[in-house]
């Protein structure tokens, strides 16, 4: 099975154990017979105990409501798939909104780790694994960048092994609030990093200044000439802004 098939099976499956803890369904018992499979295969599927293809999850799906949105036939990920969980009227509370329910899921892809400031963007043709994520919390151009397992430049912040959510798109004016998705130039290597930015003059030229959190276990401010990016444009330098940390000590 492809990377994309198994992302997207995994995110499927993710859905489907959310729509039987309450909404719309209050059990496995009660979604199977809805889908008309086997109560036991969903619970094997469910568990792990067994592997089902995206075609047997299709009438569980449809009875969620939930459509998927393959990528293209060439496995690409220009325009990111869907995974759209819409509740439908029958499942609305009594007494509650007349109309439909709405959950809404885009699928961000993992498109490589980043760390110190040396480690290379993984360009791949498919990302290691897709993540759903709830559409409002997120926009139409998203990656999902991994924190390296040696990087504590971040910290505290950001830990190492931690999933970090970059909008490539509304990246808006560089503040030292935000947390960016940088890279070096390319004479320096063009390596990414998780940093913090400002944007300097020095001697009247404009530079650009990178920074960590954690500089107290040796991770040193870099300044570099804008000039050493394509047309000293500091979107060449800045790639994206952190939106959100998925870390195993929950969402920041």
């Amino acid at each position: 099975m492809s990377q994309v098939s198994q992302g997207l099976l995994d995110a499927a499956l993710d859905l489907i154990k959310r729509g039987t803890q309450g909404v719309p369904f209050s059990s496995r018992a009660e979604l199977a017979r809805a889908a008309n499979v086997s109560e036991a295969n969903l619970s094997r599927w469910l568990s792990g105990a067994s592997t089902p293809t995206l075609k047997k999850l299709e009438p569980v799906l449809a009875a969620l409501g939930a459509k998927l949105i393959l990528p293209d036939e060439n496995g690409t990920y220009a325009t990111m798939p869907d995974v759209r969980l819409v509740l439908q009227d029958q499942y609305a509370p009594q007494g509650g909104a007349k109309s439909p329910v709405e959950n809404d899921y885009v699928l961000v892809p993992l498109v490589g780790e980043v760390g110190g400031g040396s480690g290379l963007l993984p360009q791949r043709k498919e990302p290691e694994f897709w993540l759903p994520l709830p559409r409002n919390l997120v926009g139409p151009e998203m990656w999902i960048v991994r924190m390296g397992k040696g990087d504590r430049s971040m910290l505290p912040r950001v830990y190492p092994g931690d999933l970090v959510v970059i909008d490539r798109r509304r990246i808006g004016d560089v503040k030292p609030e935000n947390i960016y998705l940088v890279q070096s130039p390319l004479s320096e290597g063009g390596g990414f990093a998780l940093r913090r930015a400002k944007e300097v003059l020095v001697h009247n030229k404009s530079m650009l200044l990178f920074y960590a959190d954690n500089a107290p276990e040796g991770y040193q401010p870099q300044i570099f000439d804008l000039n050493l990016y394509p047309g000293g444009n500091v979107r060449e330098a800045i790639k994206g802004r952190v939106v959100q940390i998925i870390s195993n000590v929950g969402v920041r």
